[in-house]
């Protein structure tokens, strides 16, 4: 892929403040976080997508389908195991059985 760097080298040129100023202010518009299928998620969209296209490409979206599952259960779940290995890993070091209290807390900081 051909991006054309060379053609566009002689005629770059530092930003100047306002330039520089307006670059920041729309870098922290875009770079925070927002759920999908939200009113500033769609904000995002159609700025990026008007940028763009004024800047002549062309753009289209691709469906796709993804399981919500692994970001709303999945960390808490994960959570849920952390602690209770570091429960099972305290009680088993509490009852003199060293090892496998090493093994248990080694198992469920692996999951970290």
């Amino acid at each position: 892929m051909r991006f054309g760097m060379e053609d566009i080298a002689g005629r770059a040129r530092a930003a100047d403040a306002r330039e520089q100023t307006e670059i920041r202010e729309t870098i922290a518009e875009l770079a925070r976080p927002r759920l999908t299928g939200t009113a500033g998620a769609a904000w995002v969209s159609a700025h990026l997508r008007g940028e763009l296209e004024g800047l002549g490409y062309e753009v289209r979206e691709l469906p796709f389908s993804f399981s919500t599952w692994p970001g709303r259960f999945g960390v808490p779940v994960v959570g849920v195991l952390v602690a209770l290995g570091s429960v099972a890993g305290a009680w088993l070091a509490g009852t003199r059985r060293g090892g496998l209290s090493l093994i248990v807390v080694a198992v469920g900081a692996a999951q970290n």
